[in-house]
Formats: structure tokens, sequence, C-alpha cells
């Protein structure tokens, strides 16, 4: 038998369980998979080659209403939790409330939480460059918002605080969401680009999930009002519920028995790294270059990651429930007996409307995960320094029902090393309102501990919230290559240990570096080819350096190791024209067509001319060289490419006259003579380029005078053409209307703008 007080129920809607961030350990650079469940690209170039997370837990209390003065803890806290715990009594003297008379409505919020990452791990492989992980663990969260401090009085003191009997009270918004499960995720994090100090890395998980149970309590309105300690009136009453029937827990034979239905979440996350210049993180060894992992590697690390995607579906042993009515009566509630959950939703749907089944509405319902978006900003400002930033904004539910973990404000510096770690968050707890915390959390070896949240426990103020947490992980940090005689060379490469030497050498002496051991170098200090028993010869032409007069350059024997490539006789260094022949006279440069301008310098090198013109002919002298000169037998200016400009006033005279009739390309025969005259001018000048235009008047539109004038021009190119003109000496316009020469209110204006002009080409 059991018994059941509405204030019970009430007391249920007080209390809120939230994962824990883990503030104090989770950014750090060797938290494992802990760091991954806050974004899981951490695992990605980790310094860690593996990490098994053996069990970590926590336990976060906090709220707005109950509270234990400073003065009255025993043993920072602990001591008096404890005794709460084992001497419970209604209304506990030793703990006070926060409810104010003058305020019964004022909103309250309280939280409860506790959750374990069990065996987990990941492994790093590909340089760590790459990891995969796997998590096991169990969480809770029961999150309730908006309880009105009259039903939180009532629920504490089990409503018997007679001051608010006989008053009809609003529990209009509360609500409840309380979910329970255990998890088994995969997760894969690499290095997704890297160039230079940036690195951007990537990662995303995906877990199976069993809850173990769950509750929502949602769209709460009306008022009720406690008569006596015995007697329960509600009004205008409306609430949505559903549960898991806990009775099945007294029943657990296995882990089954603890199921009540499955679901799927997600996360995905991004890293982006600003190194610190690679000399301050990296080491040469066998000839490469690795990463020190007792130094960080980067200035500042920025994380994004979406956490918790997902939901639950509960539908074994689980029910949800309507309760509606204008008014409703619970006389001697205090005397009411249940044998079950199902007996306890009978008697309340008996209450709300006469029918013990009227309540019910189904048998499964989903509850989603708590989504959150997670920033974090990591600053290494000094040596083993950290400054972390961690932003997590929690995402609610709307009118569904799921949990929501508090927002989550900090600032932690941090001392890290590979073996101790120290960090103090300083965070608000956002959950309605903002609560601030100061936490500190203490790594030594594979053992963690610390919260986020001790204040109350250290007697600093009232206790109003704790958190603490803890865990033990084993885990392999990437190592320092061993070099006992600091050579460079690695011991389990180093062919001898005790004497320094090269990675060329296997770690033996060539104080030289030219592979040649010391012992057989007849030139140990200086390196040279095993061939020449490690004499150098830097150009490779046989000759030893010290008998070589150009040591830098193969060349023959003969020429003591000088190189002449052309063959002229002239070595290369005083030859100024090493790769083709010439005389000594020219320093070995070739002049081919005699004129006293070497070949590369000669723009005409095959054609003699004056070294004025570079070497280059000129026949016609006007300054034009013969092969630019388009007219190189007769002078002309150089900005007509050597060739002479027609007569203009002669040009002009013969083409003035080249005019059409009205909408006509058609040239009248009485201008032929003009057109063969400007022809006969055009002739003489071969090299010459023309423009022939066309004209017409306003008379039409556009439309049609501007493909009228093209037709006016080509008609005039068409006859020169046929008169002897090259065709490719010119081009056409028409500007129909455009350009007139004369006014068009006019016949005779109009006749003199129906024309064709041809112009030199400019």
């Amino acid at each position: 038998m059991k018994r059941i007080y509405p204030a019970l129920v009430l007391l249920l809607a007080c209390y809120s369980v939230n994962a824990q961030q883990y503030l104090g350990v989770r950014n750090g650079n060797y938290a494992g998979i802990l760091g991954s469940t806050l974004n899981p690209s951490f695992m990605a170039d980790s310094k860690l080659s593996w990490d098994v997370n053996l069990g970590s837990g926590s336990v976060t209390f906090d709220n707005t209403f109950l509270y234990i003065p400073k003065d009255s803890l025993k043993f920072f806290g602990i001591g008096t939790i404890v005794d709460l715990i084992k001497n419970h009594s209604t209304a506990d003297p030793r703990i006070y409330t926060r409810f104010d008379p003058n305020d019964p409505n004022a909103k309250q919020y309280l939280t409860f939480s506790t959750e374990a990452l069990g065996p987990s791990a990941f492994v790093s492989f590909a340089h760590r460059k790459h990891a995969i992980g796997v998590t096991t663990g169990a969480r809770f969260y029961s999150v309730a918002s908006e309880v009105p401090a009259h039903q939180a009085q009532q629920a504490y003191w089990e409503n018997r605080y007679e001051p608010l009997y006989g008053q009809f009270l609003s529990d209009d918004g509360i609500r409840v969401n309380t979910l329970g499960w255990f998890e088994y995720g995969i997760q894969y994090a690499g290095v997704l680009w890297q160039k230079g100090k940036h690195e951007l890395k990537g990662g995303a998980g995906i877990k199976y999930l069993q809850p173990s149970g769950g509750a929502y309590i949602k769209n709460v309105q009306g008022s009720y009002n406690i008569a006596n300690a015995d007697t329960m009136y509600f009004q205008d009453v409306n609430v949505d519920y559903g549960r898991v029937n806990y009775e099945n827990w007294e029943n657990i034979n296995n882990y089954g028995d603890l199921i009540h239905g499955h679901g799927w979440g997600g996360s995905i996350g991004f890293t982006y790294e600003f190194k610190k210049d690679s000399a301050d993180w990296t080491y040469k060894m066998d000839c490469k270059t690795y990463a020190d992992p007792d130094k960080n590697p980067y200035v500042i690390k920025l994380g994004l990651a979406l956490t918790d995607i997902g939901s639950i579906k509960l539908d074994e042993g689980a029910s949800n429930f309507h309760l509606e009515a204008a008014q409703a009566s619970w006389p001697d509630y205090r005397s009411e007996h249940f044998n079950s959950n199902l007996d306890f939703d009978e008697t309340l749907s008996q209450i709300f409307y006469g029918d013990s089944a009227a309540s019910f509405v189904n048998n499964d319902f989903k509850m989603g995960l708590p989504t959150s978006l997670n920033f974090t900003a990591d600053w290494n400002f000094y040596k083993s320094f950290f400054l972390n930033a961690t932003v997590i904004q929690s995402f609610g539910h709307s009118s569904g029902q799921g949990v929501q973990r508090p927002s989550v404000y900090s600032l932690t510096p941090r001392y890290e090393n590979k073996w101790f770690e120290v960090s103090i968050p300083f965070s608000l707890l956002a959950y309605q309102h903002l609560t601030p915390r100061l936490g500190v959390c203490v790594r030594a070896g594979y053992f963690f501990i610390g919260g986020d949240a001790l204040g109350g426990l250290m007697a600093i103020n009232d206790l109003e919230g704790a958190d603490v947490y803890a865990g033990l992980h084993f885990f392999i940090p990437d190592h320092k290559l061993k070099d006992s005689d600091g050579d460079g060379v690695s011991d389990k490469l180093d062919q001898c240990p005790t004497e320094k030497g090269t990675c060329a050498t296997h770690g033996c002496p060539d104080r030289d570096g030219d592979t040649v051991l010391d012992k057989d170098d007849e030139c140990p200090d200086n390196p040279g080819p095993v061939a020449l028993k490690g004499c150098p010869d830097r150009d490779n032409d046989g000759l030893i350096d010290k008998r070589d007069s150009c040591p830098d350059d193969p060349g023959p024997i003969e020429l003591n190791g000088c190189p002449d490539r052309d063959g002229d006789g002239v070595i290369d260094k005083y030859d100024e024209c090493p790769d083709v022949p010439g005389p000594k006279e020219l320093r070995g440069c070739p002049d081919r067509d005699g004129d006293g301008v070497i070949d590369k310098l000669d723009e005409c090198p095959d054609d003699p001319g004056p070294k004025e013109l570079n070497g280059c002919p000129d026949r016609d002298g006007d300054g034009v060289i013969d092969k630019v000169d388009q007219c190189p037998d007769v002078p002309g200016p150089k900005e007509n490419n050597g060739c002479p400009f027609p007569p203009a006033d002669q040009l002009s005279m013969s083409s003035q006259y080249i005019l059409f009739k009205t909408g006509s390309a058609i040239i009248e025969p009485r201008l032929y003579q003009t057109l063969d005259v400007l022809a006969e001018i055009m002739n003489k000048y071969p090299n010459q380029k023309w423009v022939v235009e066309g004209h017409t008047d306003i008379t039409g539109s556009d439309k049609i005078n501007n493909p009228l004038s093209e037709r006016r021009a080509e008609s005039v190119r068409d006859y020169l053409v046929k008169k002897g003109v090259p065709a490719a000496n010119i081009t056409t316009i028409g500007y129909g209307s455009k350009k007139p020469i004369a006014t068009n209110s006019t016949a005779a204006g109009r006749q003199k703008n129906r024309r064709a002009e041809v112009k030199p080409a400019q």
C-alpha cells in the first residue's frame, strides 16, 4: 500500500535534473573521450593516442526556493546534507524557504541532477589526424519551470502551510519533463583541412537510446484551494500528463525490465585551431618533423557543436492522460491510499470527470532530448596557462514534451600539463534566471575531481545548490622520441647511441655530413662523394675542388675543370655568349651578318644594319626599319608605318559628291566618274587602310536608316574593289542619321545628308 498526496506530485514540479557540464575538465587537452561529449571533433589531432574512461559521474543541486544559512553548515555543507537525508522530516527547521507572502506567485526553480559516463574509449590513427570513439552512459533529467511560490511552499510543507488555506491560487504555466535513459554511441572525428597555421577539424556521433523512465506535465491551467489539511478544491482546471509505470521498478529481474522504449540521438561539431609558429611546438628527429607532445600547438581554439539531437519514444508501460473540469473537489485527500500508479491515475480521473477511465489518452509518448548549441574558445595565453570561454545554449521543445538542459555561460582559467591540471570555472547557470557559480577542478594523472558550484559546500554563501563530479580514465599521451646522445636520431634507429651522428649515417659520426664515416673520410671536415673518399667535388666533374679552377661549374680536365659549353675556346666564365660560338675578339659572341653588332644585341642578325638602328636595315632612310616598314622603298612617317599619307584635299574633293536617292543604296551612274577618280587616288597608296562611312537623312526610323546607311557604305566599297582597291584595305560603317552635314529641314539639306564618305583609317 502506498500513500500519495497531491503535494508530492507538486513537489516533483519543483525539481529539474540536468546533465553536468564538467566545466573544469571537459575543455582540457587531456579530457579524452569526456571532451568529445561536448564537441565530437575534439578527438581529432588530440594529444592522446588513446583514452579509456573507466567511469565518471556527477551530482548537482541548485534552486531558488530552499536554502540553508551558511552559519549552520556542517563539514562544508556535506555533513548537513547527509544529516538531512538521514533524518528528513516535514519542513525541517534547518531548511529555510524564500516564500514571500506579498508575492505568492513568484516563479521558482529547483535543480537536482546526476549522470554517469560508463566504460568509454577512443583511439587515434593516421598520425592522430583521425579518431574513432565509443561511449556508454546513463543520464537523467527532470525539468520543471514556472512553479509559483505558493505551490512550492505547500509542496515543502506537504500541504500543511495554514496561512495559504482557504484561498484559490493559480497554477497556470507549470511544466515538468522527466526522462532517464541509457545510451550507447559511436563517434568519428578527423582533420578536414590544414594550411599553414590553420586547421579545421570535424566530428559526428550517433547514439542508440533506451529509456528507463519518463514523465511530463504540460498545458497546466486553473487554480486550487486547500481548504484545510484534508480537503482540496479545483476550479477551471486543465492539465496533460504522461508517465511510465514506476511500479515496474519493484520487479526488476534483468536489464530488459528497466527499458521502456527506444530512440536515437546524434551530435555534430567542428573545431578551428590557429597554430603557433611551428618552431614553438615541433622538433626534428630521424630527419622528420614531429609535434612535441609536451607543448601546446595552438594560440586559440574555437569549437562549435550541436549535441543531443533526437528524441525517445516511450511505449512500454507508458500512459498519458488529460484532466479537465470547471469545478472539482477532493475531500479527505490526505487519507487516500493507492495500490499503484494506475490506482492514483484512476482516482484523479474520478475526481475530475466522475469516471475513473475518462482521463486516459493513449499508451505511448515521445520526449525530446536536451539539444544544445555549444561554443568554446580556448586561449593559450602563456606557456601552460589557458583561458577558456564556454557557452552552452539549450533549446526548448515549444509546446511538446522533452527535457531541456539549463544554458551555461562560463569563463575558466586553467593550468595544464600532461599529469596535472587545475581549473577554476566561473559560470552563470541560466534556467529562466541567472545563477552565478564558482567552481574548482583538479586532475592528477588519471583521476579528476571537482565541481562547478562549490560556494555553498565551502560555506562561502548560503547553501542553495551544489555541484560535484569525479572520474577515472586511463590514457596514453603522445610521447617524444628518446635520443640519448642528442644527435637527432632516435635511440630505436641509432646505430651509434653513445656517439653523435646524423640520421643519414644512422646516428654514427660524420662531421662533414657526406655519409662517409669519419674513419674513412680523407676530407672529414669537407663533405664529398664516396668515390672521392669524402673529398668535395662540388661540380662533379671528376676534379676535387682544391684542383678545380671552376669548382662550382663542371668542365673538362684540359681546361682545369672550367666549362666551355659552345666549344669556341672561350671558357664560360669569360664568354659573354656561352651557348653560341663566337670569336675571342667579340668575347665569344657571334655576328652572322658582320655589321659589328653581335647577334644577341642585333634585332636583325641576318641583315646588316647600322648600330643606331640595332643592326637593322632601312632602305628608304625614313627611320622605320625595313622589317616593320609597310612601304620600305618609299619614305613615310612612323605613325603611318613608314608609308606616306594621301593628300587630304584631293581625297575630299573626290569623295564629297557620293550621294544617294531617298531610301536607296544604289550608286547613280553619274557618280561613276567621281568614284573612278577616288579609286585612282586610293590605288596610289596600296598599304593605306580606308574607311567608307554611310549616312542617311532623318526620313524614316533608326530601324530603317541604320541598315540603309550600312548598305550605302557597302555599295561604295564594292565599286572601289572592282576598280582594283584591295578589299582587305577597306572597312565600312553605317551611322544612320546620326551625323548630318546639313539641315534636315530642307530638301537640299536632306540630299547632302544622304551620302557616303571615304576616309583614311587612323
